[in-house]
């Protein structure tokens, strides 16, 4: 009679799962080389020294993380953290909203260099920071699904502003497993008949692993339906459903997207194409007001007079944009 070895076995089960670790630790590396390696070349290309640039120390992370459980865990001091709400006192009563990525949340470390603090001390307005670095359209419609986002706006919003930078439509894959470029953090969508549902795929449980993760995300790329108008188009859905539901709650607030530039590199026609496709027009039809800084602004935006080393607005950069976005929209 057949006799099974369990040592054996338990053996052999312990070196394949060494194994797979072993080969994640070493994908993951590779991925961290891989975005600090952009980073000083991309900061050198603008004049910055590499010993400008942070790039954080390699840190290996197994697993992913909800971006539901990150909200629930900052959310409950997003009043009294500076580098997010700043609250005014003021005889109108107005505030405004911020939503999207790293641009609006602000990257430095003195808060009073940031949008939020900058707009506000312009405008007398208390400002929400509810933008979130590393991702953009998927967690700005979470939020806005989410009944508990509200509850920490006291002031109802005269203004909703969402910093657009071109990074964002291709986020909507990334994000969708995991791939944040800041953290493991998973949100994201499925289109079915026109609408966005959340996706909860059993693929997640393999995207734990960080090189099963690049090799479904390499696939996706690949997929010709995939294409650089299909991701812009999910980006669009993302920002009119997420403005459906702030309509519900805000229904005279102002829809304001603001288009940020970035220097780009040849053979970038990602970053370009987003720039210039008709699907803007799309939003106007809706009611969004499109604010391109590129065209607005008498300034180059991307040059290293205007970011901070990591690429990102620095203080002279807002300290340019808001005077003349408040003016120009009667904010």
């Amino acid at each position: 009679m057949f006799k099974l070895n369990w040592k054996l076995i338990t053996i052999n089960f312990i070196l394949l799962l060494s194994l797979l670790f072993i080969i994640d630790i070493y994908s993951s590396y590779k991925a961290y080389e891989a975005i600090c390696d952009y980073r000083y070349t991309k900061a050198a290309s603008l004049g910055f020294n590499k010993d400008d640039v942070t790039c954080v120390d390699f840190e290996y992370r197994f697993g992913l993380i909800p971006f539901k459980k990150i909200w629930e865990k900052e959310s409950p001091n997003f009043n009294d953290n500076k580098r997010r709400d700043i609250i005014k006192d003021n005889k109108d009563n107005k505030s405004v909203l911020l939503l999207g990525c790293s641009f609006a949340e602000g990257v430095n470390p003195d808060y009073k260099s940031n949008l939020n603090y900058i707009l506000s001390d312009y405008t007398g307005y208390s400002v929400y920071n509810r933008a979130f670095g590393g991702f953009g359209p998927a967690n700005t419609l979470w939020q806005v699904r989410n009944p508990k986002f509200y509850e920490g706006i006291k002031i109802p919003p005269t203004y909703i502003l969402y910093v657009y930078v071109p990074y964002q439509p291709e986020r909507i894959f990334n994000d969708k497993w995991g791939d944040s470029s800041s953290r493991p953090i998973y949100i994201g969508y499925n289109e079915k008949d026109g609408k966005l549902i959340e996706n909860k795929s059993p693929f997640l449980l393999l995207c734990n692993f960080n090189w099963i993760k690049r090799i479904f995300l390499e696939n996706l790329y690949e997929n010709p339906n995939n294409s650089l108008k299909q991701k812009f188009h999910l980006f669009k859905l993302h920002i009119l459903e997420s403005q459906v539901e702030l309509q519900k709650k805000y229904p005279n607030a102002k829809f304001i997207i603001v288009k940020y530039p970035i220097k780009t590199e040849p053979g970038n026609e990602d970053k370009e194409y987003y720039a210039v496709t008709d699907e803007w027009n799309e939003f106007k039809e809706k009611g969004i007001i499109i604010y391109d800084l590129e065209k607005e602004i008498n300034a180059d935006l991307t040059s290293k007079e205007y970011l901070l080393p990591d690429l990102h607005p620095n203080k002279k950069a807002w300290e340019t944009i808001v005077p003349k976005l408040v003016k120009d929209l009667s904010l």
